[in-house]
This record gives structure tokens, C-alpha cells and sequence, in this order.
């Protein structure tokens, strides 16, 4: 059984890091019922620090077998389905782009002087 914590302060997660540590105390008086109040789901808990959660995929964990299959699957044919799309959009706006530009061709304008502005004198 494994379960991932997190603490607020680092105060909790030392005192949980410490809480499976055996003292000279507890060597010399083991009780059954401090032994009972250490059991968690009848087994004794071992806390350990874990790495960093950055490098840790958590929707992943748990996911084996025909589940994981079924979401590659799924991921799959909706990034086909997205890039089918994609290229159906950007395929119709360039072919109305053409049929614009077949429509009103560009006119090539030779010897084009723009006209001269004359002061007037009064």
C-alpha cells in the first residue's frame, strides 16, 4: 500500500518521518496497546521522504492494462480528429483566398507618376 502526503509545514512531515523511528523506550516497553495504536489498516506505517513531485506523473499511476489502452485510444483520435479539423479550416479560408484573388487580379501599373502639388502665388 503506498499513499503520497503532503504537509503543510515541515514540522508535520518531520514528525511523521520520525513516528516509525523505534526509540530506546519503545525497545524496552512494547505494549500491545501502543503496538495498536502505531497499526494503520493492521500493518505498522513506514513513512519515507519522497522525491519532488515534479518528476512524479500522478494521473498515470494508477492506470494499467485495457483502462490505459482505452485512453491512448481516446487521446489519439482526438488529436486526429483536431488535426483533421485544423487543416480542414486553414484549406477552405486559402482556397477563398484564391478564388478572391482569381476574381480581382492585380493590375500592374507602368509609368505612374503620382501628380505634383504647385504653389499658387498671390
Amino acid at each position: 500500500m503506498c499513499a503520497f502526503i503532503t504537509f503543510e509545514s515541515d514540522d508535520g512531515k518531520n514528525e511523521a518521518l520520525s513516528f516509525c523511528k523505534q526509540t530506546l523506550f519503545d525497545n524496552k516497553r512494547k505494549v500491545s496497546s501502543h503496538l495498536a495504536e502505531r497499526m494503520i489498516m493492521n500493518q505498522e506505517p513506514v513513512f519515507e521522504q519522497a522525491t519532488e513531485p515534479s518528476n512524479i506523473i500522478w494521473e498515470n499511476r494508477y492506470i494499467v492494462g485495457a483502462n490505459y489502452y482505452a485512453r491512448v485510444t481516446a487521446i489519439t483520435l482526438i488529436s486526429g480528429f483536431m488535426l483533421a479539423l485544423a487543416f480542414l479550416i486553414i484549406f477552405t479560408f486559402k482556397k477563398s483566398q484564391i478564388e478572391l484573388a482569381a476574381k480581382w487580379p492585380s493590375i500592374e501599373v507602368k509609368n505612374f507618376e503620382p501628380p505634383t502639388i504647385s504653389a499658387v502665388k498671390l
